[in-house]
This record gives structure tokens, C-alpha cells and sequence, in this order.
């Protein structure tokens, strides 16, 4: 059973996330969804697997919870062969450029 607001995933080496129901809005998780039906397809009645392992999905459920898209961060070089990373990473420096973009272009109008 899972606590109202919230749902269940799981990682590639099956270890259970139970994550707040807002995380949904989140462009990364929404990523990661996209990335498991290419890689799993819909899974009907099944649970959720995300093509991520544990190591992975802590790290990514830490920058959520601190709101740290546009931070630097330390990560283990074997990340950067990790596919389900560098894809991560390259959502994640979109989205940086289109908050800078914006940034500007308030200022600029002020």
C-alpha cells in the first residue's frame, strides 16, 4: 500500500521509491518515464521500472529534493558512461539555457 499522494517506481536492480505525487511535474522524472517506455514499453498492470539503478535514482531524488538543477555538482566519473545520465544531463543543461534565456530577457525589459 502506498501513502496517499504518493507512487511507487522502481530502479533497474528492483529497489522500491515511493516519491510525492508533485515530483510528476518534475521535467527529469517526467524524462526518465519517457526513457523507460523506450526502453521497457508500457507495462500494463506491471509496476513501474525506471532504466536507472539505485546509485542513480538517490542522486537524481537529491537534486529534486534541493532544487539543484542549476548547481554544480560532484558525480563519479562512471556516470559519464551511464546513457540514462548523459541524457539526464543534457535535459538538465536545456533547461538551464532556457532559465538563462529567461533571465535575460526579464531584465532586459525592465
Amino acid at each position: 500500500m502506498v501513502e496517499k499522494g504518493h507512487f511507487v517506481v522502481y530502479s533497474s536492480d528492483e529497489k522500491r521509491f515511493v516519491l510525492p505525487l508533485e515530483y510528476l511535474k518534475n521535467k527529469i522524472v517526467m524524462e526518465l518515464f519517457q526513457l523507460a517506455e523506450e526502453e521497457f514499453g508500457l507495462q500494463g498492470n506491471e509496476h513501474i521500472t525506471l532504466p536507472c539503478d539505485t546509485a542513480l535514482m538517490e542522486y537524481v531524488i537529491g537534486l529534486i529534493k534541493r532544487k539543484a538543477y542549476s548547481k554544480r555538482h560532484v558525480v563519479p566519473l562512471s556516470y559519464l558512461r551511464n546513457n540514462i545520465f548523459l541524457e539526464l544531463l543534457k535535459l538538465s543543461e536545456e533547461e538551464l539555457l532556457h532559465q538563462n534565456v529567461k533571465e535575460v530577457e526579464e531584465d532586459s525589459s525592465h
